[in-house]
């Protein structure tokens, strides 16, 4: 089961990042600091089962 949850966690991931990198206007900063929210709520994911809203504010 955690298995098929890593892998549909790295799916959706791989096709934000390309919808996020499609956009003309956005810059690679903005790409990496997306890359960098998607990593800290895979690694909160892992760790408790779960995101909580304020984990990034």
């Amino acid at each position: 089961m955690q298995q098929q949850q890593a892998s549909s966690a790295e799916i959706k991931r791989v096709l934000a990042e390309r919808e996020i990198a499609s956009e003309p206007e956005l810059g690679p900063e903005v790409v990496a600091r997306f890359r960098r929210l998607l990593d800290a709520a895979e690694e909160r994911i892992q760790q408790t089962g779960g995101v909580k809203h304020d984990d990034f504010w």
